[in-house]
C-alpha cells in the first residue's frame, strides 16, 4: 500500500455520464470477484483507459474547497469508496447508491495496460498539482446564484432568454455579442496601432454600439469608402477587381485616419466582413445612401384589430355611474345582464375571420376603464388610506377626526331612524338610484347591444319608528328630463306638494354635490320656505350628511329590494311596467311619475364664496338649516356643536320666486327612438308599443347613455 494512493471524489460534481460509467465498473469488479471465488474463468475488461478519461475530464470539476486524491486500484485494495468529503469519513454513513467499489482485472498477459497503470501511478503527484491550478469551470461556478439576470438557482439550468424587442435591448444585445477585438499584428503595412490608441479604440466601440440598427448603418457608410479600381495589373485573375474599399477612424489628435480592414472590424467587434459586402452592395444599388431597416414594419398575420374589438366593446354602451365620480371620472360601467365571456364569444360569432382570442378581449376591455359591478354603496378611500399608511403622528390624528365624525355622524342617524316623530314632521333618506334602462329583456342579445332609454329614480324613504309610514320614488325618463342640480331640486320640491301638511323636514343626505350639496337646491329651499303671501307650507328644513365613505342609508336598502324585484319580473317593456315593478318592490312604497310640468327652472341665487366674506366651504358643512322668515343660511360643521351659525349667501335685491314649469319634454334622440322602434318593438307585446310611439324625440338633446349632466364641484 505504500504506492497506493486513497481515491476520493465527491459525487455531486460528477456528471451523470461519469456516474453511471462508474456504477458499470463496479458491477465488473463484482462480477470478476465472484469469478474467481467460483473459479469460473471469465473475460477480463480492460477499462484503464476509462479511468484516465475519467480523470482527464473530472479535472473541469475540481472544487478546490474539497480534498481530491486520484487512486487506481490495486490488488491489494480491490474495494474502494468515493465519498464526498474525506475529513468526515468515519462520521458518516454512506448509502448503497453513494459508494462504488473497484475490483481491478487481473493485468498478467496485458503488457499494455500494467504500462498504463504504472505511468498512472507514477504521474499522481503531478495530476494533483495540476488539478489545485485548474479554475473552478462547474456549473454552479459558471452560473452562481444571486448574480443578476443570468444567475440561476444552484443545480438547475438558466432560465430561456426572451429574445429583445425594444430599442434598448437590442441594443444591449447586440454590445454584448461584438465584444472588442485584438487589433491586427506589428506586421500591418499601414501602422494602425500607432495611429488609434487602445482608449481610443474602446470610445469608438463603444459609441458604435449606443447606436440603434439605422444609425450604425449610416456610421459604416461614412466610413467606408469605396473607390474604383483605376489599373488592375494582376492579369492571371478571371474576375478581377472593380472597386477597393478604404476605412477611416479618428486618430489620436482628432484626425481621422486610415486603417486596415482588419483593425477596423476588430475596433467595432466584428470578426468577419459580411456586414461591409453587405453594405457596400446596398449602398451601390440606392445611390450612395443605406436603406433603413425594414424589419417589424409589417404587422403579424395572427395579430388582432383592436379598434373592431374596441367597437365591440362599446357597442354595449357602458355607463358612467354618479357613484364615486369624484374619484373615477374616466371608469364606465355595463349592465349585469351579460358578462366578459358571454361579450367574446358573441364577437367571435360575429366576426369569425377576425383571430382574438380571450386574453386578448379581456385586455383591450380593461384598458377601457369598464366594469362590470357597479359600486352601490360607497367604500371609504380615507380609512383605507389611514389603514395602511398612517405611519405618523399626524395622520394617525387626523383618521382619529375621521372616525369620530363618521361615528356621530350615524349616531344622529340612528336616532332619527329609531325615533316616534309627530305626524306634523317628515324625516327622509334621499338617494339617486342608479340608471334604470329601458326596456330591460335579458334574454335578447339585441337589446343589450341597442342604445336604450335612461330612467331616473330619486329615493325619499322615510324614516321613524311610526307604524305608518310612505317612501317615495320620484321617477322619470331622460325624454322627459334629465339629473342637472334644477331636475334635482325639482324632485324635492314634487315631495315638498305631496307632503303639505308637514311643517318640518329632515334629510339625510350623501355628499355628492350635483345631486345635495349645490347653491340651486339651497336656492329653492330658501324660496320656498319664504314665499311672498304664502303662511302655509313647512316651517324648517334640515338637510343633514353623512360623512364620505359612510353613507349606507335606508334609501340603499329600498335600491336593493327593486333590483331585487326587477331580476324576478325579467322583462320590463315600458314605464307602465317599471311602475308596478317599484311599487311592489317593498311595502309602503309609493311611484310619482314625473312630467315635464313638474321640472321647474330653478336658478342660482347664491353669491359667489371669496375671501371677504364668510361663505362656508361645503365640505366643511354637515348640517344645513332654512327657517321661515329666515334669509340667511343656518349651518354646523360638526354635530357636537349645539348652535347653528349663520351666514348670508342670497345676492343683493334678490327676488324670491316660484318659477314656472318647463313646457315641453326635453326629447330624446331621434335616431335612438328609431333604432328602439326598429329593432326592440317588433318583439314586443303589441300592448307595451303605444308608449314607444309616444317618446318625445329631438335631434339637439344629447343622450345621457355615457355621459353626464353638468355637475356642481366642491368649492373651495
Amino acid at each position: 500500500m505504500d504506492k497506493d494512493i486513497k481515491r476520493c471524489v465527491p459525487l455531486s460534481l460528477m456528471s451523470r455520464g461519469q456516474r453511471m460509467l462508474m456504477l458499470s465498473l463496479n458491477k465488473q469488479t463484482k462480477a470478476n470477484a465472484a469469478a474467481r471465488v467460483s473459479k469460473v474463468a471469465k473475460p477480463i475488461v480492460d477499462y484503464t483507459w476509462k479511468v484516465n478519461r475519467w480523470i482527464d475530464e473530472h479535472r473541469r470539476y475540481f472544487n478546490p474547497e474539497q480534498v481530491i486524491v486520484h487512486e487506481l486500484p490495486t490488488e491489494n485494495e480491490p474495494q474502494q469508496q468515493v465519498i464526498e468529503n474525506p475529513q468526515i469519513a468515519n462520521e458518516q454513513m454512506l448509502h448503497d447508491d453513494d459508494t462504488i467499489t473497484y475490483m481491478p482485472p487481473d493485468l498478467s498477459g496485458h503488457p499494455e495496460a500494467v504500462q498504463a497503470q504504472q505511468m498512472l501511478q507514477s504521474n499522481n503527484t503531478d495530476n494533483i498539482a495540476a488539478c489545485e491550478n485548474v479554475p473552478p469551470t462547474s456549473f454552479q461556478d459558471q452560473y452562481p446564484v444571486g448574480q443578476g439576470d443570468d444567475a440561476v438557482a444552484s443545480g438547475s439550468r438558466p432560465n430561456k432568454r426572451k429574445r429583445p424587442r425594444t430599442v434598448e435591448q437590442k441594443i444591449k444585445v447586440a454590445k454584448m455579442k461584438h465584444g472588442l477585438l485584438p487589433p491586427c499584428g506589428e506586421k500591418c503595412r499601414k501602422k494602425c496601432s500607432t495611429k488609434v490608441t487602445h482608449d481610443q479604440r474602446v470610445s469608438i466601440h463603444e459609441a458604435f454600439w449606443s447606436m440603434d440598427y439605422n444609425h450604425r448603418r449610416s456610421w459604416l457608410s461614412g466610413h467606408v469608402h469605396t473607390n474604383l479600381v483605376r489599373n488592375n495589373t494582376d492579369n492571371t485573375n478571371r474576375h478581377p477587381r472593380s472597386v477597393h474599399n478604404t476605412f477611416s477612424l479618428q486618430g489620436d489628435i482628432g484626425a481621422t485616419v486610415t486603417v486596415c480592414q482588419k483593425f477596423f472590424l476588430s475596433t467595432l467587434g466584428y470578426s468577419s466582413n459580411r456586414v461591409l459586402l453587405e453594405l457596400t452592395g446596398n449602398v451601390r444599388t440606392n445611390n450612395g445612401v443605406p436603406t433603413a431597416d425594414r424589419r417589424g414594419q409589417n404587422a403579424p398575420p395572427n395579430k388582432s384589430d383592436h379598434d373592431l374589438i374596441s367597437e365591440h366593446i362599446q357597442s354595449y354602451h357602458p355607463l358612467l355611474s354618479h357613484y364615486r365620480r369624484e374619484h373615477a371620472p374616466l371608469r364606465r360601467y355595463i349592465t349585469n345582464e351579460t358578462n366578459l365571456k358571454k361579450m367574446h364569444a358573441d364577437f367571435i360569432q360575429k366576426h369569425d375571420t377576425s383571430k382574438c382570442s380571450y386574453e386578448t378581449y379581456r385586455k383591450i376591455f380593461a384598458k377601457l376603464h369598464i366594469s362590470f359591478a357597479e359600486p352601490e354603496v360607497d367604500k371609504c378611500d380615507d380609512c383605507a388610506f389611514y389603514e395602511h399608511s398612517a405611519a405618523t403622528d399626524e395622520l394617525k390624528a387626523e383618521w382619529e377626526l375621521h372616525r369620530e365624525r363618521a361615528s356621530a355622524a350615524r349616531e344622529a342617524y340612528r336616532h332619527d331612524s329609531t325615533h316616534n316623530w309627530p305626524d306634523t314632521t317628515a324625516v327622509f333618506a334621499v338617494d339617486l338610484q342608479k340608471v334604470l334602462l329601458l326596456p330591460r329583456m335579458p334574454d335578447l342579445k339585441s337589446c343589450i347591444f341597442t342604445s336604450r332609454l335612461v330612467v331616473f329614480n330619486e329615493t325619499f324613504a322615510m324614516m321613524g319608528s311610526q307604524n305608518k309610514k310612505v317612501h317615495y320614488l320620484a321617477l322619470w325618463n331622460e325624454s322627459i328630463a334629465g339629473r342637472s342640480r334644477c331636475d334635482i331640486a325639482s324632485a324635492f320640491y314634487r315631495i315638498f306638494q305631496k307632503e303639505r301638511d308637514c311643517q318640518e323636514f329632515i334629510f339625510w343626505l350623501d355628499n355628492c354635490s350635483a345631486q345635495n350639496k349645490n347653491w340651486v337646491l339651497y336656492s329653492m329651499l330658501l324660496t320656498l320656505i319664504n314665499r311672498p303671501k304664502s303662511s302655509s307650507g313647512p316651517q324648517s328644513i334640515i338637510l343633514r350628511y353623512l360623512v364620505p365613505g359612510h353613507t349606507h342609508m335606508a334609501a340603499d336598502s329600498i335600491h336593493g329590494h327593486i333590483e331585487k324585484a326587477m331580476r324576478q319580473k325579467k322583462n320590463i317593456f315600458d314605464m307602465e311596467d317599471l311602475v308596478q315593478v317599484l311599487g311592489s318592490a317593498v311595502h309602503g312604497v309609493q311611484v310619482l311619475q314625473m312630467n315635464f310640468g313638474d321640472f321647474l327652472e330653478w336658478d342660482n341665487l347664491c353669491r359667489t364664496r371669496t375671501r371677504s366674506n364668510d361663505i362656508p366651504l361645503f365640505r366643511d358643512i354637515v348640517e344645513a338649516k332654512f327657517m321661515k322668515g329666515e334669509r340667511k343660511l343656518l349651518y354646523k360643521t360638526s354635530y357636537a356643536e349645539e348652535d347653528y351659525k349663520k351666514c348670508d349667501i342670497l345676492k343683493a335685491k334678490v327676488k324670491l320666486a316660484v318659477p314656472q314649469g318647463r313646457t315641453k319634454p326635453r326629447g330624446i334622440l331621434t335616431s335612438k327612438k328609431m333604432k328602439i322602434v326598429r329593432d326592440l318593438l317588433p318583439k314586443m307585446p303589441s300592448s307595451r308599443r303605444d308608449f314607444w310611439h309616444s317618446v318625445a324625440d329631438c335631434d339637439t338633446s344629447p343622450d345621457l347613455l355615457g355621459t353626464s349632466d353638468p355637475a356642481v364641484p366642491m368649492d373651495d
